[in-house]
C-alpha cells in the first residue's frame, strides 16, 4: 500500500472511532460500542482493498510486470476478505440490536429536543465542510436527510432496521464481482456513509434518552472528518 493510502485509512478509522472512549455503556443496547467499531473498521479495510486494486489497474495500463499486478490484486482481495469478516461481526451486533424493541416513535425527551436539533444542525454544518465534489455533497446531504426522516417517522426501531439494511447492502456490494466500485462515488461508499450516519444518530438518540451526551455530541464533529476520509479512500 502507498503510504498516503495507509495514512488515509488510519485517519478515517481514528476520526470515526474517536467517539468510542466517550460512548457510555448502554444496558439496553450493550453491543452499541461493538457496532460502531466493527462497522467503521470494515469500511477502512474496504478502502485499503480498493487502493490495491486501483494500483493493479494502473499497473496493467502502464504495462508493468504481471507479478506486480497479481501482487496488488491479491493484497486487495485479502483486505476485502478482512473487511467482510469484520462486517459479519457488525451484522451480528445490529441483528442483536434489532431484536430489542426500542419503540417506533420519535422518543427524544422534550427537554432534550432542542439539543438534539442543535446536534443535527451542527452535524449538517460539519458535513458541509467535507471537501468533495458538488454531486457527492448532494448525495451526502440526501443521505443525512433520509436518516433523520427515518428516525422522525419510525423511531429507534426504524433507525436500527435502516442501519441493518445498509450494512446488508454494503455486504452484498463488497461480495459482488465489482465490489460496488461503480460511479464517481462508489456505490459501496454511499451505503457505508448511510450506515455510519445512521449509527451516529442512533448513538446520539440513545445518549439523549439516557442523559449522557455532554462529551459525545461534541466529539461527533469528527464523524464528518471520518466521512471525508472515507470518500477519499481510493
Amino acid at each position: 500500500m502507498t503510504p498516503q493510502a495507509k495514512q488515509t485509512a488510519t485517519t478515517f478509522l481514528s476520526s470515526v472511532n474517536f467517539i468510542l472512549p466517550a460512548l457510555p455503556h448502554d444496558e439496553e443496547v450493550p453491543k452499541l460500542k461493538q457496532l460502531v467499531f466493527t462497522s467503521s473498521d470494515s469500511c477502512g479495510s474496504f478502502g485499503q482493498c480498493d487502493e490495491y486494486l486501483r494500483i493493479a489497474e494502473r499497473s496493467e495500463v502502464f504495462g508493468q510486470p504481471q507479478q506486480v499486478i497479481d501482487f496488488n490484486i491479491l493484497r486487495g482481495e485479502r483486505f476485502n476478505i478482512i473487511g467482510l469478516n469484520t462486517l459479519d461481526r457488525a451484522l451480528e451486533h445490529i441483528n442483536e440490536i434489532v431484536g430489542v424493541d426500542l419503540g417506533n416513535e420519535f422518543d427524544i425527551p422534550p427537554m432534550e429536543v432542542e439539543k438534539y436539533n442543535n446536534f443535527l444542525a451542527a452535524l449538517k454544518d460539519d458535513l458541509a465542510d467535507v471537501d468533495v465534489k458538488k454531486e457527492d455533497s448532494q448525495i451526502i446531504l440526501d443521505i443525512f436527510n433520509e436518516v433523520v426522516s427515518v428516525y422522525q417517522n419510525g423511531g429507534e426501531n426504524g433507525l436500527t432496521n435502516y442501519i441493518k439494511l445498509k450494512l446488508e447492502e454494503l455486504h452484498n456490494y463488497r461480495s459482488s464481482d465489482n465490489k460496488g466500485r461503480v460511479s464517481n462515488l462508489p456505490w459501496w461508499k454511499i451505503v457505508a456513509i448511510a450506515a455510519l450516519i445512521g449509527i451516529a444518530i442512533f448513538v446520539v438518540v440513545r445518549c439523549f434518552r439516557r442523559n449522557k451526551c455532554e462529551y459525545l455530541v461534541r466529539d461527533f464533529a469528527y464523524l464528518a472528518q471520518g466521512i471525508y476520509y472515507l470518500v477519499k479512500l481510493c
